[in-house]
Parts: structure tokens; sequence; C-alpha cells
């Protein structure tokens, strides 16, 4: 029961560093505790140029960190030798990358581990982009054993909320730090962004929010909260929604999805919600969702610096992912981008992998449907 509701407080935790990233030190300091280990950290890696450092960390030292960065990101043993097996939500023990005797003649351990009291890690892989890549990790020293199942089976947990809570950072908190700063951002986007309690009622809405659901097109504000059409669907969006806001109020772990609004004679809504932290500005302390609406109907040319945004693109990725939403081929942009043809596929190869899809009309179907305001896969 104990570990059960550790790993609750942590996905709630989690979701709370996807609003404020000074949080960070707290959930990896609960990391830690779960994983037996005195030390934790978020660790990004490139593995082409042979550098890595810590994003953030818990009782990882300062001067061994940048040394870390310096150099020995380069020798670390349990990154260069699992390359092969890494994928996002792969759990890695490093004791099954290298054997003790073998990690003991190293120099990564000699001169960096052994220094700092450390010998086994427990990895995350939390994601993947060409030859970059980040983790959560955890270590301890020799005398604290190799991973056990359970922690391994913990880990594997936490990780798809990580994953959505960094996206979800990248997207709203991204913006601003505080929703009520972000509100002249959040009403440019051209998607309908609704803010509920964990009851459906509205804490805040963008713009284009507002004139959906004074439309009567499929949704409606009640003073019981969200409604969609039929009583069933209300239920249903209703109940979705309290498992979501669950889990950052530390009660639950669902870690939100993807919902369809039937309408008469029109297309479905589709509704994206997602747990928003409960120290988020507008929602007070209270457990929360974040709702974005894709309206198929509604199928204009996204902006490209506000899908950048959205999409964590860089603004050449964006702008080519715009140019394929709006119909040209990926000749056109090159010669429009004055690049060549084997850069622009680089860069299409880049936004596949961070936007999770693998071909051309499906970055196209989510292009359009966030316009600039909603969606991830």
């Amino acid at each position: 029961m104990r570990g059960e509701k550790a790993t609750r407080n942590l996905i709630r935790l989690a979701y709370e560093c996807s609003v404020d990233p000074r949080q960070w030190s707290h959930f990896l300091a609960g990391f830690a505790k779960t994983q037996n280990a005195p030390a934790a950290g978020l660790l990004v890696t490139d593995a082409r140029n042979q550098h890595g450092s810590a994003s953030a960390s818990h009782e990882l030292d300062p001067y061994w960190q940048k040394r870390y960065a310096e150099y020995y990101a380069g020798l670390n043993v349990w990154v260069r030798r699992s390359r092969h097996l890494w994928k996002p939500g792969k759990v890695l023990p490093g004791e099954g990358v290298i054997g003790d005797a073998e990690m003991e003649r190293t120099e990564f351990y000699n001169d960096f581990l052994r220094p700092q009291g450390q010998f086994y890690s427990l990895t995350g892989v939390l994601t993947l982009e060409e030859s970059v890549s980040s983790f959560i990790v955890a270590v301890r020293a020799k005398t604290g054993g190799p991973s056990r199942e359970a922690e391994m089976a913990s880990l594997r947990e936490i990780i798809p909320h990580l994953q959505t809570a960094l996206r979800l950072h990248h997207r709203i908190a991204g913006l601003e730090t505080r929703l009520e700063d972000a509100d002249a951002a959040l009403d440019h986007l051209s998607r309908a962004l609704i803010v509920t309690d964990a009851c459906g009622r509205i804490l805040h809405m963008n713009r284009r929010a507002e004139a959906l659901l004074k439309s009567n097109s499929g949704l409606s504000a009640g003073a019981d909260g969200l409604r969609a059409g039929p009583s069933h669907q209300t239920a249903r969006l209703r109940e979705f929604i309290a498992r979501t806001a669950s889990t950052v109020a530390g009660n639950g772990r669902h870690p939100g999805g993807v919902i369809q609004i039937q309408r008469i004679g029109e297309p479905p809504l589709k509704l994206q919600i997602a747990p928003l932290s409960c120290s988020s500005g507008r929602a007070g302390r209270r457990p929360s969702v974040a709702i974005f609406i894709a309206e198929p109907e509604q199928a204009a040319e996204p902006d490209p610096e506000m899908l950048g945004a959205l999409l964590d693109l860089t603004p050449t990725e964006a702008r080519l992912t715009v140019a394929l939403v709006s119909g040209k081929t990926i000749q056109d942009f090159a010669a429009e981008a004055h690049v060549s043809l084997n850069t622009a596929r680089t860069l299409l190869k880049r936004v596949f992998s961070k936007t999770g899809v693998s071909r051309q009309a499906d970055l196209v179907r989510l292009g359009l449907m966030c316009g600039g305001g909603c969606g991830w896969e």
C-alpha cells in the first residue's frame, strides 16, 4: 500500500512539473526514494557528439555533473552499450548492460562513479530523437545491490506519465509559466482549449472555445459543468475528466487520452484530455484537466510559430510541416527554402520523430488538426 501511494504521488508531481519546472527536484527526490537510491536525475544525451548533461537532479554533485558534461558522458558504458536497445518507455538496469566485474575495470567507474560511491543504475528512456535522447536515471552504491523487479515495475508505470507531462509542458507551460500569464497566447490559438476541474466545471477557456460553446455544436456549458449532447455522452465525458483529474490529485494513474463527441449531421469533435497540474494559476489548487478540441470542419493552415511551439519543432521544421499541410511537396519546400532535397528529407525525418508519425499523410492530418493549437500523439 505504501508503494502504491508513493507511485500515485510521483505521478501527481510529474504533472506539477509540467507547469512548474522547479518541482523537478521534489519529483526526483521522491523517485530516488522509491528506487532505494540516494541520487537521481533527468539526463539528455547526444550519442553522436558524445555529450550529456543533467537537466534536473537530486543529490548529484554539481562538480561531477560538470565533469560528466565535459568528459565522462563519452565514457558512459551504460549509454554506449545499450543504445541499440533504446526506445521510449524502455527500462534498462545497468547490470543488464555490463557485468559487475567488467564494470569495475572501466575508466567510467574508477574515475567517475567510484569517487561518488555509485555503481548500479536504473534508467528509463523518455524520448528518442535521432541521436539525442532523454532519460530518467537512479544510481546507488554497490552495497545497494542490483535493481529489483518491484523498482523496475514502478519505473515502467511512471514513464508514460512523465512522457505526457513533458509533452504537456511543451504545449501549454512552454508558452508561459502560468495559465493566467498565457491568456494572450492561448487566445491566438485557432483551436479551442478548455480547462475544467475534476467535475467538468470550466475554470478557463480561450476565445475559440467560447465561440464553440455558444454555437451549440456538440458541446455546451451548464451550471453543473461541460456537457456533450445526449446525457450518455456527457456522463462518459465527465467520467473521463474525473479519472484524468484524479491523477494530479494523487489518487489515480490515468494519463488522459482522446475521446470523440458525436454530433447530429456533422463530423464528430475530437477531444484530447490531459492532466493539468493542480498548482497551475487559474485552476488554483484544484485538480484540473486541459481539453484540446479539434473541429474537423475547421481546416485552416496552421501558423508556423505556434505550430512549432505546440509540437516542439524548430522554425525550419515548422515551416516544412506547414508547407506539407498546404499541399506542397517536399521538393517545393526545398526549392522555396533554398536547401537540398536531402536536407529537406532529413528535416522531415526529424519532424516524424518529434510528432510520433511515420507518413506525410499522418503529419498533414496532425497539422490540420492542430491548426496552431491542438493535439499530440
